[in-house]
């Protein structure tokens, strides 16, 4: 399997993806919260934070990201992340370059 573009990775693009899939893209989360009805992941970087929002499918009971909420490090939203949203890209040690 190979590892996606990192460029290609944009909060927007994980939009409806659920743990696992996010897991293949991001590296762990920073910190994780937890409440009634949402599971809140956080990324955490000097330059930017990226906060994912995820939602259970009423039916199946799975989570899915439904929203996300990046900020630069002055508290202004981003919309595509670019170089911020890189730092939390996951990096993959499986011999591919």
């Amino acid at each position: 399997i190979r590892a996606p573009d990192p460029d290609a990775v944009t909060p927007g693009n994980l939009v409806g993806s659920d743990f696992v899939s996010v897991r293949q893209l991001l590296r762990e989360p920073d910190t994780v919260q937890k409440n009634a009805l949402s599971v809140v992941w956080t990324y955490a970087d000097p330059d930017c934070t990226l906060q994912l929002f995820f939602y259970p499918d009423i039916e199946t009971k799975t989570f899915h990201l439904l929203k996300y909420d990046l900020k630069g490090a002055g508290g202004d939203r981003l919309e595509s992340g670019g170089a911020c949203m890189q730092q939390f890209v996951a990096t993959r040690t499986d011999g591919v370059q």
